[in-house]
C-alpha cells in the first residue's frame, strides 16, 4: 500500500522526497488524462471526416439527379424532338409548364431574361 512507501519517509524528516513523490503522481495523473482525451479526439475527428465525406457523396448523387431531371425537362419542352431547343420552345415551354418555370427561376432566370 501506499503507507508502506510513504510513512517511513515522514518519519525519517525527508519532507522533500514526499514533495517529489505527490510531484511525479500529479504528472503521471495529468500525462493519463492527456492520453485519455488525445484518443477522444482523434476519434471524434475520425468521425467527422467520415461525416464530411459522405455528405460529399450525397451532394454528388443529388446533383446527378437533379441533372437527369433537368435533361428530362428539356427533352420534354424539345416538341420537334430535334435534339436542340430554339428559343420559341424554351419560351413555350415556361409559359406552358410549371416545371419548367421553377426549374429557370432556381436558375435565377426569369421571363424577361429569356426574352433578350
Amino acid at each position: 500500500s501506499w503507507g508502506t512507501c510513504v510513512i517511513p519517509m515522514t518519519y525519517d524528516g525527508q519532507w522533500h522526497i514526499i514533495a517529489v513523490f505527490i510531484v511525479a503522481l500529479f504528472i503521471i495523473q495529468i500525462g493519463f488524462t492527456n492520453l485519455i482525451l488525445s484518443v477522444i479526439v482523434d476519434g471524434a475527428a475520425s468521425t467527422r471526416e467520415e461525416d464530411a465525406t459522405l455528405k460529399q457523396r450525397e451532394k454528388e448523387k443529388q446533383e446527378e439527379e437533379d441533372l437527369k431531371h433537368f435533361l428530362g425537362i428539356m427533352k420534354r419542352i424539345d416538341l420537334d424532338g430535334s435534339g436542340s431547343i430554339s428559343i420559341e420552345e424554351l419560351m413555350q415551354g415556361y409559359e406552358q409548364d410549371e416545371e419548367t418555370q421553377f426549374m429557370l427561376m432556381e436558375l435565377g432566370l426569369d421571363e424577361r431574361d429569356l426574352k433578350k
